[in-house]
C-alpha cells in the first residue's frame, strides 16, 4: 500500500461584505477541514510526472451571523478529489473536481456548485513533493 498523510485544519475568519440590501455585514466563521494524501508509487526513475498523489478533503464552515441576517449557523460543506504531480521540483500541477453545498440566508434553500479544478504552481524553492493541502474553491 502506498504511503500517505492526513491533514487537518481549523481556522477562524471574518467575512466582510454588503448584502443584497446594501447593508454592511461582518460575519465570523469557523472552518474545519480534514483530508488525505495518497502518495502513488513510481515505477520508472525517469517518469514525466514526479511524486504523484491522489488527495481528497472535506470541509465544513459554520457562520455566526446576527439572527436577523441568517438564522442557521451552517454555511458551507465542500468536498474535493484531485490528482497532483510535479513536472520538476519547482513546477507542480493539479487536476480534480470540487463539489460544494451552501445554505442560503433564508435557511431553507441550498445552492449546489460543482465542477473541475485546475492549478499550476511554481515554487522558487525546490520541493520534493507538493500536496496542495491549501487548495481553496474560492466560491465562498
Amino acid at each position: 500500500m502506498p504511503k500517505g498523510s492526513l491533514f487537518q485544519q481549523v481556522r477562524f475568519e471574518t467575512k466582510f461584505f454588503d448584502d443584497r440590501n446594501g447593508e454592511h455585514q461582518t460575519i465570523p466563521r469557523v472552518r474545519a477541514r480534514v483530508g488525505f494524501n495518497h502518495f502513488l508509487r513510481q515505477h520508472k526513475s525517469n517518469a514525466l510526472l514526479k511524486s504523484p498523489n491522489v488527495s481528497y478533503y472535506m470541509e465544513l464552515m459554520l457562520k455566526f451571523a446576527d439572527k436577523d441576517y441568517a438564522k442557521e449557523n451552517f454555511d458551507i460543506f465542500r468536498q474535493s478529489v484531485y490528482y497532483s504531480a510535479g513536472l520538476s521540483q519547482r513546477i507542480h500541477l493539479l487536476a480534480g473536481v470540487i463539489a460544494q453545498m451552501q445554505l442560503r440566508t433564508n435557511g431553507t434553500q441550498f445552492d449546489i456548485y460543482y465542477g473541475p479544478i485546475f492549478s499550476f504552481r511554481y515554487s522558487f524553492t525546490p520541493r520534493e513533493r507538493e500536496t496542495f493541502d491549501n487548495v481553496d474553491g474560492g466560491a465562498d
